[in-house]
């Protein structure tokens, strides 16, 4: 198995044109007018979910993932923290690991290894709760405008937070 090659991956999944599902790629527009131009950090936006994410994911230390979530548990504009790690069981227990994208992030990860490929030893998977991800607007709804906001500065003090990455080295959140 190969070593990851880039230290982090921030990947927004959404549809543009669907309301709230604008979420994921809304939030990489604003990011990258504010995070620091690094070789250690990429930005991505990405309109697929499911085995797609094998391809998109691999080769990466670290992967923070923004993504709207409709669950009647999480309120619109409500951010919720999911934390995946390789090194503990803590996928198997993850409520996220139900999708609407055709697989759960969890056998998204283990496909990309079992195909061989660098899968991140650590993923932070931020859920913003939506409501409407059916409507045709390229906007999403005003809670969730406020919490692609706010989840801008929760991002970037996580990335003053985690260690400091070269080509092999692994990602843990602190």
């Amino acid at each position: 198995m190969s070593k990851s090659i880039y230290p982090i991956l921030i990947a927004g999944i959404g549809n543009p044109l669907l309301s709230d599902d604008t979420a994921g790629l809304l939030a990489i527009d604003m990011l990258e007018n504010k995070i620091a131009k690094t070789e250690n950090v990429v930005l991505k936006k990405l309109y697929c979910g499911g085995f797609d994410l094998v391809t998109e994911i691999a080769s990466f230390t670290t992967v923070i993932i923004i993504d709207c979530i409709i669950d009647s548990a999480i309120k619109p504009g409500e951010i919720k923290r999911f934390l995946f790690s390789s090194q503990d069981s803590m996928m198997e227990k993850s409520k996220f690991a139900a999708s609407s994208h055709g697989i759960d992030l969890n056998d998204v990860l283990k496909t990309g290894t079992l195909l061989g490929y660098a899968m991140p030893t650590d993923v932070i998977v931020y859920g913003i709760g939506g409501a409407d991800v059916t409507t045709f607007n390229e906007s999403p709804r005003e809670p969730v405008k406020q919490a692609i906001h706010s989840l801008i500065g929760i991002i970037e003090n996580d990335l003053k937070n985690l260690r400091p990455l070269g080509p092999q080295s692994e990602a843990k959140p602190v």
